[in-house]
């Protein structure tokens, strides 16, 4: 199956070889689309086509498969991925998809989340109240591969889960006991939440290629979000206004 594209009016319309011709994705070229970072070739995919018409190869899709998001045809508005399943179009957010995968990686019982040893063990010191928390939650937090020792005021980290290795752990691990300080009872869930939202991430320049790498990883780990999404992931796009829009109805 290949896809065609063609310009109108300023808006670049993708079109299923053999399909309907009504069954049409209509992008903006004002809207943002990455079209070089997407992997189609020229810096405008309409440029040199005969007739204003271009092509765009992509590679086969598993049709029904239950542990796939599909093909990712191109990137819209910097961090969203237009993917195609099933002869359907849907908008995926690679933030989201980026952060619930590591609440998920954070959680004990995945592969991912064993204890990473820190080459240089980190030593800060710690108030009262954040001694009493790591005192009431260092087995949790132990069970999410943070090894947290304290002496008095004086603590040393020796090891973080994989995830969190690239971040600012002097203030990160502060932040979290000052968040467990307040938390009588807490889940390893909910602290995988909590840091999840509060990792920094370098500048993230999204490509095609990271797109469908974070797909893949997402896939692997959570095949089960395919079906069930979180909330804010997975957006399937419905033309049915546009066409009857089309058909004057």
């Amino acid at each position: 199956m290949r896809h065609e594209q063609r310009e109108e009016g300023g808006h670049l319309t993708l079109t299923t070889a053999g399909s309907d011709p009504t069954a049409t994705a209509s992008i903006n070229r004002d809207s943002g689309v990455d079209f070089a970072s997407a992997g189609i070739s020229g810096a405008d995919p309409l440029a040199g086509a005969p007739g204003g018409d271009a092509f765009v190869g992509v590679g086969p899709v598993v049709v029904g498969n239950p542990h796939t998001f599909g093909r990712v045809l191109t990137l819209v508005a910097t961090c969203y991925a237009l993917v195609e399943s099933a002869g359907s179009l849907a908008l995926l957010s690679l933030p989201v998809a980026e952060r619930c995968l590591s609440e998920r990686q954070l959680t004990p019982g995945m592969d991912t989340w064993r204890a990473q040893p820190l080459l240089i063990p980190l030593r800060m010191t710690l108030r009262d109240d954040e001694v009493a928390a790591l005192k009431r939650h260092q087995p949790l937090l132990q069970e999410m591969g943070i090894a947290l020792q304290a002496h008095l005021h004086q603590a040393i980290l020796n090891a973080v889960p994989l995830p969190l290795r690239q971040q600012n752990l002097q203030n990160l691990i502060p932040d979290l006991l000052g968040y467990l300080q307040g938390e009588t009872s807490v889940t390893h869930h909910q602290v995988a939440v909590w840091l999840a939202r509060r990792l920094q991430h370098e500048s993230v320049v999204w490509s095609h290629s990271r797109a469908i790498q974070l797909l893949a990883e997402v896939e692997r780990l959570c095949p089960q979000w395919v079906k069930a999404p979180p909330d804010g992931l997975l957006v399937t796009l419905n033309f049915e206004a546009a066409i009857k829009a089309l058909n004057h109805d």
